[in-house]
């Protein structure tokens, strides 16, 4: 049973080395528009906060040395510092992560919660009235942000997952949880969980401790756990890719035999098959209807961040079938580049 207050996602806090061209990128190629300045922000550093519908988003730059963020960027690269979480009572959950013994600051109508006690995963908590929900809005690009989705260190997943169960009141999703992807030497471990608000992480950790895969070399190159992607929901995914592409985003390639297996899985099921290989875009389906995706190259120096796009018609899960397609493809991607995924110059 969940427990306590109920949490739904706020916001995304990304901190970068370059707030103009991430700034740029976020405005002249995935639609944001620029809502105004963070009213919390120190002296030395520089924070905007962008919106796309349902989507929030700040950033924030370090602007010494010795500030906090840019030393945080230093280590780590840009990243998502904080997934910003709102409920009815931030001090319960406050003292529900004490009690657990995660490290905890901030006041208690806005505390700040480390998973790691290292700073790499983190979420502030904020008040809001007990049926929060996202604004209304008109016909927005962007709903609202599907999932996050994290790599943890092998072991940790099942500590990260009871932490969300009994801190944030979060549920195990069993029906949507991947399970294993990959081999031994290279695959992964996911765990989903949910919020009765929405809130949905997915915990990946690689399969072994002796793994060399993606979810590893996202650890190695980050210096740590933390966000790997974030899934940002559409009600029209199709005309988004189609202009997502023409502004010059570039995406993750799909494997040559993807639509020709999904064609087969998905044969009573009408779906567009030439839109969908003409733009790239992956289906799957479950017993509530279709699940449409696709996934940008990463978007930071550090190849260490992505973003999903994502439509849900119908379908409740996660796709796991999508699930191989995209692990295939990171790791094609991952391959081409030792050092980790770069970002494509020209986004």
């Amino acid at each position: 049973m969940s427990t306590g207050p109920d949490i739904a996602l706020d916001a995304l806090e990304l901190w970068v080395a370059d707030l103009s061209s991430t700034q740029h990128l976020l405005t002249a190629v995935l639609g944001f528009q620029l809502v105004g300045v963070p009213t919390e922000r120190k002296p030395d550093e520089t924070a905007v906060f962008l919106a796309n519908g349902g989507v929030r988003v700040i950033l924030r730059q370090g602007m010494s040395e010795e500030n906090p963020i840019a030393r945080h960027v230093g280590q780590h690269g840009d990243t998502v510092a904080d997934v910003a979480l709102v409920c009815a009572d931030p001090a319960a959950v406050a003292n529900r992560a004490v009690a657990h013994g995660l490290r905890v600051w901030g006041t208690p109508d806005a505390p700040r919660i480390d998973l790691f006690d290292d700073g790499t995963v983190c979420h502030s908590v904020r008040r809001a009235p007990p049926l929060w929900r996202p604004p209304a809005r008109e016909s927005p690009r962007m709903r609202m942000i599907d999932h996050v989705g994290y790599c943890l260190p092998w072991g940790s997943a099942d500590m990260v997952a009871s932490a969300y169960e009994k801190v944030f009141g979060l549920q195990r999703a069993d029906a949507d949880s991947l399970n294993e992807v990959g081999n031994k030497a290279t695959g992964m471990r996911s765990i989903v969980l949910r919020s009765a608000l929405g809130f949905t992480v997915v915990l990946t950790e690689p399969v072994s401790p002796a793994s060399t895969g993606q979810t590893q070399r996202f650890l190695d190159a980050h210096a740590g756990p933390g966000v790997q992607h974030a899934a940002f929901g559409h009600d029209d995914l199709f005309a988004a890719v189609e202009s997502l592409r023409s502004s010059g985003l570039k995406f993750l390639p799909v494997p040559d035999a993807y639509y020709d297996q999904a064609q087969q899985r998905l044969s009573e099921v009408p779906v567009p098959w030439e839109t969908l290989r003409r733009l790239g875009i992956l289906v799957d389906a479950d017993d509530q209807g279709l699940l449409f995706q696709l996934f940008t190259r990463p978007i930071t120096s550090h190849g260490t961040f992505f973003i999903e796009l994502i439509q849900r018609s119908g379908a409740v899960g996660f796709g796991a079938n999508n699930v191989r397609a995209l692990f295939e493809a990171v790791q094609a991607t991952m391959e081409g580049h030792p050092g980790g995924v770069a970002r494509d110059k020209d986004v």
